[in-house]
């Protein structure tokens, strides 16, 4: 098998892998979540992301993506979300200790 077969076949299991992937989700705990989170947004419930190593990372990304468009300066009266990132790695190290 030359390299381009080895990377076709190689992408053709990950697509595979994928597809499988997508149909195992559980829509019910996704559709949990999503009610979980507007309802948190339209009862003004803090909201906070934390996560450990790549994680981390992550979660900082989710409160910034969840926090910067959620709010439209336009409509006064529009409910947003309250979020938090538990990202600040010299305070969680400096508490940990």
């Amino acid at each position: 098998m030359n390299l381009f077969e080895k990377a076709k076949s190689f992408s053709k299991t990950f697509q595979q892998e994928s597809i499988e992937a997508i149909q195992n989700l559980d829509l019910d705990a996704i559709a949990q979540v999503a009610v979980t989170l507007y309802e948190a947004k339209e009862n003004g419930k803090n909201i906070f992301f934390f996560g450990n190593g790549g994680s981390h990372g992550i979660a900082s990304h989710l409160a910034c993506d969840f926090g910067k468009g959620t709010k439209n300066s336009v409509r006064k009266d529009q409910k947003y979300y309250k979020v938090f990132g538990l990202d600040n790695a010299a305070w969680l190290t400096a508490t940990s200790k």
